[in-house]
């Protein structure tokens, strides 16, 4: 018994229904592009996807799971490790390590680039800092991921200078931010994409399309700028915005903006209206 095919119901889901289409098939839509694409470009960008869904599962349950906090070393960038840091490292070192394309990789909590392959067919490198900002989890601060794609140089000698090429040449850069909600940004060369995590289907979801910096923008937050070698300009917007000491009894401005200031010290301004002062908090 034959049955008559219908037009396909949409989903009941919203915020499904009006658009369907994610990360993966952007990837997919972007290497038709190139008829000879082997599909390795791909599947290394496919690894950072998955990185992210676990690195965000993490940070979600760091504070029931004790992974909080400092371990007690530092990176090859003199900065404090912790204990997220260590997770998201080995998260990536592990999904990007397995990819059949990746011939070095370079993070920030590693000493030394990781050589996995010298041969032509592994292509490309992939340099990361597995998680930005993860001094400030403690305050519930959005942190991220950056990561760049660089075209492996087989004639560089030692390999690690395959590594050292100017910005223009990145295959794909970008970045993923967890926060209320876990954001991939990316530019394979093409403008700049924003997907966000569906936390129903598990899928990075096409949010906005041709992303570019504003003109303007209500709030500045800048880091308070140290040693003589910041720029004057900097130094001078920056002048008085100094860390406070926090007495006994004082209460905290409690928002969002400002609690990692409070915690860590730094500056976050917001740009006057009419002849509102600027709000300075350190």
């Amino acid at each position: 018994m034959s049955t008559v095919a219908k037009d396909p119901v949409p989903p009941t889901d919203p915020g499904l229904s009006e658009n369907l289409a994610t990360l993966e098939s952007h990837i997919l839509a972007e290497e038709s592009r190139y008829p000879g694409a082997t599909g390795t470009f791909t599947w290394i960008l496919s690894a950072l996807t998955l990185s992210a869904k676990i690195i965000a599962n993490k940070i979600r349950r760091a504070r029931i799971e004790d992974v909080l906090g400092a371990i007690g070393t530092v990176n090859v960038t003199g900065d404090e490790q912790q204990k997220l840091d260590v997770i998201a490292n080995e998260t990536l070192m592990w999904a990007l390590g397995n990819r059949a394309g990746v011939a070095v990789l370079a993070s920030e909590e590693n000493d030394q680039p990781i050589i996995l392959r010298t041969k032509e067919d592994r292509p490309y490198c992939v340099l990361f800092d597995p998680l930005d900002g993860s001094s400030n989890l403690d305050a519930c601060v959005s942190v991220g991921t950056i990561f760049s794609i660089l075209r492996h140089d087989t004639e560089a000698d030692p390999i690690e200078k395959s590594l050292l090429q100017p910005g223009v040449k990145q295959v794909a850069a970008g970045y993923i931010l967890y926060g209320s909600s876990c954001v991939f940004v990316l530019t394979t060369g093409h403008g700049v994409n924003l997907f966000v995590l569906h936390p129903s289907v598990g899928a990075f979801i096409l949010a906005q399309e041709n992303l570019r910096i504003p003109k303007a923008a209500p709030v500045t937050r800048s880091t308070r700028p140290t040693g003589p070698n910041s720029p004057p300009a900097t130094r001078s917007t920056s002048t008085g915005c100094t860390p406070r000491a926090i007495r006994a009894g004082t209460s905290a401005p409690w928002s969002p903006t400002s609690t990692a200031s409070w915690c860590r010290g730094g500056c976050s301004s917001i740009r006057p209206r009419r002849r509102t002062r600027p709000e300075s908090c350190a």
